[in-house]
């Protein structure tokens, strides 16, 4: 696979990082359609050019940040949200990322339902508090350290 040079900026920095509307946003939207219809007028067009975006940047990430550092292990690579639900990108996503040994499954297929993502979540979280233990990893969310999330208040 070719190395692909994907703008905005984001894509390139390294982890931890999360994107929103400050870089996907309405602006972002209208400049990408604009050169997509350069290009063609058709709607699907477009739909497919950022799904493979999206493939070609997490595929980009996965050689740069995660490969390093997982050689030759298996890795589970477990997709949630609406992209889980996207045919193409889920196809695309196995088929690029099985170069990594990497095996591409949705939430729901990895044997936890979707619906129960955040309820887990914070249901983690409060366990971690009620144990006094931290509730980040400063790694992957760039905290100076490990924290205790949250507390505990008795009425």
């Amino acid at each position: 696979m070719p190395r692909t040079r994907c703008a905005p900026s984001s894509f390139a920095a390294p982890p931890p990082k999360s994107a929103g509307r400050e870089q996907f946003g309405a602006e972002y939207a209208a400049r990408f359609l604009t050169a997509c219809r350069k290009v063609s007028r058709k709607p699907q067009d477009a739909i497919t050019t950022a799904t493979a975006l999206t493939v070609l940047s997490i595929w980009e990430a996965f050689h740069r940040w995660v490969d390093p550092l997982t050689k030759p292990a298996p890795v589970d690579c477990i997709v949630a949200g609406g992209g889980a639900r996207n045919g193409f990108l889920m196809d695309r996503l196995g088929d690029l990322l099985g170069e990594f040994n990497c095996i591409v499954t949705t939430i729901d297929g990895s044997g936890f339902p979707a619906e129960a993502k955040e309820a887990a979540a914070f249901a983690l979280l409060a366990y971690q508090t009620w144990h006094h233990r931290p509730g980040n990893v400063p790694s992957a969310t760039g905290a100076k350290r490990p924290a205790i999330l949250g507390q505990i208040s008795y009425v």
